[in-house]
């Protein structure tokens, strides 16, 4: 008598998965008698399923589960699927696998120090991405005057912070149409994100004196005649 588990294959699961187990009688060997699958964690089962196969003469039997549900389970942890058969003449066989639940999204966080404010040039930005049972990936992504996000890099766990140049990837706007948002995952493909907003001036402002006129000697009151222009903002000191 031989069990084989086929599915779960994943070693960590955040989504409803698939059972696949399999007991088979090699060769010409006594016909099975029964066939049992459980899952447990910690001692309590959260999932049983026997089947008696007295009096059939079947080679084999399968449990074949295609969208197990995971609120069937309890609590994100470690699971073991065990399948036991046995045969007429008293042949046993047993096997297990372990597979760890994981529906909590990780951590993703960027400072909030940023949002909503005038920036310009190169931007070093804090954040923060972690998860308790597997690190994944991290994405930089951007936006400029447009919905849709754009891939920029990806990061790394270890990091604390990243550096955006605002000049190369942001459109002047007194608008908050430039933002940046971190996507990340872990293992079990679980996602959670952050963004920040802001506005972006890398212009100088353009000023010009017509008078008085340049290397010019003045020996009373005189007026100043200025002008000043600025692609953003109107104001001036």
């Amino acid at each position: 008598t031989t069990v084989t588990v086929n599915r779960p294959g994943e070693s960590i699961i955040s989504e409803n998965f698939s059972v696949n187990v399999e007991a088979n009688r090699p060769g010409d060997l006594d016909n099975l008698a029964y066939h049992n699958l459980t899952i447990t964690k910690d001692g309590t089962t959260y999932y049983e399923e026997n089947t008696s196969l007295e009096g059939q003469e079947s080679d084999g039997h399968l449990y074949n589960i295609t969208d197990f549900p995971v609120s069937d389970l309890g609590s994100d942890g470690n699971y073991t699927l065990n399948t036991t058969a046995s045969s007429e003449g008293g042949e046993y066989a047993t096997t297990e696998t372990d597979f760890y639940l994981d529906t909590t999204p990780p951590d993703a966080s960027i400072s909030d120090r940023l949002n909503d404010s005038w920036v310009n040039g190169t931007l070093n930005v804090p954040f923060t991405a972690k998860d308790e049972t597997s690190n994944g990936s991290i994405m930089l992504k951007y936006r400029n005057e447009t919905s849709e996000w754009t891939d920029l890099k990806h990061l790394e766990f270890t990091q604390s912070s990243f550096t955006f140049n605002t000049e190369r990837y942001c459109q002047d706007s007194e608008e908050e149409n430039c933002a940046v948002k971190i996507v990340v995952s872990d293992s079990a493909e679980n996602i959670n994100s952050s963004y920040i907003e802001f506005k972006v001036d890398n212009t100088p402002p353009e000023v010009l004196i017509s008078s008085p006129e340049a290397r010019s000697w003045q020996k009373e009151d005189f007026t100043v005649q200025r002008a000043v222009s600025d692609n953003v903002l109107d104001a001036y000191e």
